[in-house]
Parts: C-alpha cells; structure tokens; sequence
C-alpha cells in the first residue's frame, strides 16, 4: 500500500518529515550552567542577550566618522549598566573592525530595550591598548551622544541612550 502513494502524497509526506527532522534538530543538547531557555541551554552572548521568548529584536547601529589615520582597528564597548561602563572591563558587546576609511560602521543586534552606552577608539597601531602619552590619549575615541570628556571618561547618564523594543537606533559618533 505504501508503494501505491501518488505524487501529491509522496510531497506531502516529505514536507511532514522534513518539518519532524528540524523540529528533532533545533532542540540543541544540555550543555553548561542554567538559562531561561532551560537547564545548560547555550547563547553565544550570554544570558544578557536573551529574552523570555528568544532573542531580542533591538539592534545598535553605531556609525564612526572622522577616522585619521584611516587605518588600524575601531575598537567599540556598548555598556548596559553604570557598573559595568565605569569599570570598562565588562562591556556586555563588544567589537573590532578593521577599518581602510575614515568612516565605520558597527552592528549591535539582538539586545534587550533599555539604556546602552558606547565608548570608542581607533587603535591606528594594533596594538589592543588605548595608548597615552603623559596621561593625554595619542589615539582618537568617542563616546555615544558625542560628549566630550573632562579629566576622564564621561559620566554614563551623560553618554546612555535609550534601546526601545522591536527598533532599530542609530548611533552616530565623531573621532575625537
């Protein structure tokens, strides 16, 4: 009887077993510590990144301009937190671009709604170190809302912004 299936049958069977073998496969194995996703669930960005239902739909676009020398790395940190951003060592994203003009773009997705701060700067030498000389930077940086620092980095409720659900927001800053 099953050889006597018509066409019709036979596609529909296999869009049936197709959906039953990626349903089987999305379910990913227990690996590691807890998660909303249940226990030893994997994100690649942590569980800051997830939402109760998945993934966030926001997204950070930030646009660098004013690069000079227009080579090197733009080394970005988004900060969800005034802790983490007065620390600087626990940016919940981050990232390097190589870069060959004086303008660069990078790409924050998947985030939860909330206040984000950015901080910048152009390692023209590769060297992955903000380099000064006699405490004065010797490379160019940037904070988001283009605020200018005083003796030190900005405050964060100088520099944050707002992240809303299901938007995208843009982010311009200016190589200082």
């Amino acid at each position: 009887m099953f050889c006597r299936i018509g066409r019709l049958s036979r596609a529909v069977l296999a869009l049936i077993l197709f959906l039953l073998l990626m349903s089987a496969l999305s379910v990913a194995p227990s690996v590691g510590g807890g998660g909303e996703f249940g226990p030893g669930a994997l994100s690649p960005w942590g569980d800051k990144a997830m939402t109760k239902h998945g993934f966030g739909l926001c997204a950070v676009i930030v646009k660098v301009i004013g690069l000079d020398p227009p080579k090197g790395i733009l080394r970005v940190a988004l900060y969800d937190s005034k802790e983490s951003y007065d620390k600087r060592t626990d940016p919940i994203r981050s990232a390097a671009v190589e870069i060959d003009s004086s303008n660069a773009t990078v790409e924050f997705a998947d985030l939860y709604p909330g206040q984000y701060a950015i901080m910048m700067y152009h390692d023209t030498n590769k060297n992955n170190k903000f380099d000064r000389f006699l405490g004065l930077p010797r490379e160019q940086y940037g904070f988001s809302n283009n605020v200018l620092p005083g003796l030190g980095p900005p405050d964060f409720d100088a520099v944050r912004f707002t992240v809303e659900a299901g938007k995208v927001t843009f982010v311009r800053i200016q190589a200082r």
